[in-house]
């Protein structure tokens, strides 16, 4: 029996290592028949897969998963159901990211992942807040300002309509006072003026009542 690996002999043993990298493995049975060769029934499975027909006594695998694996190899003997059988293992070491700490390894990468971005939603929502926060308090700043001057616009426009006021009181009260005093001679006057017929020292009185009146005046 031979056995190659990758195109190189290696020796026959009761376990087969091999590297995760191997692309061929061959094996090469050889059995001790005088009579005609196609009387030899050879047959090869892997694990409990099915029987299959090793034709030329040679087969051959292209990959193989990583661990441990049993091959069993059957010759029947004469004519009839009887099988002699050969075990060989073969342990398939696993490729680096097929082992045990790769994959916490990749375990753990996700939890810090997971965790990574939990605290840059938790930093962004935060930032965004702040952000909402300071347009908030901006606006609300601008609005009291405008209040304010509001306020004081208001104040201003009251005391300027109280001067108004204040104002047009005067000037009315400056145009009545000589209107009042032209219509009170004017009514003094025509008094005057239309008085019944009197003696002479009757009129006399009444006529210095209305001077003196107009002098008060």
């Amino acid at each position: 029996d031979r056995i190659e690996v990758n195109g190189l002999p290696v020796p026959v043993t009761h376990t087969v290592s091999l590297k995760p990298t191997f692309t061929d493995i061959r094996f090469h049975l050889a059995t001790a028949y005088f009579g005609n060769p196609n009387n030899i029934v050879l047959e090869y499975r892997l694990d409990q897969n099915d029987w299959l027909p090793a034709e030329s006594g040679v087969f051959a695998f292209n990959a193989l998963s990583a661990g441990n694996h049993i091959l069993s190899v059957r010759k029947r003997a004469g004519f009839g159901n009887d099988y002699r059988y050969a075990v060989l293992h073969i342990a398939v070491e696993p490729a680096f990211w097929e082992t045990w700490w790769f994959r916490l390894a990749l375990l753990l990468l996700a939890v810090v992942l997971i965790w990574l971005f939990i605290r840059l939603r938790v930093y962004l929502l935060n930032r965004k807040n702040r952000m909402l926060e300071h347009t908030v308090a901006q606006r609300t700043m601008e609005l009291s300002n405008i209040i304010r001057a509001l306020e004081i616009s208001e104040q201003k426009l009251g005391e300027e309509l109280k001067l108004q006021q204040r104002l047009i009181g005067n000037i009315a009260h400056d145009i009545r006072t000589p209107l009042h005093t032209l219509r009170h001679h004017a009514l003094v006057e025509s008094n005057c003026r239309h008085r019944p017929a009197l003696s002479d020292r009757e009129w006399g009185t009444d006529l210095v009542n209305c001077l003196d009146r107009r002098a008060v005046i």
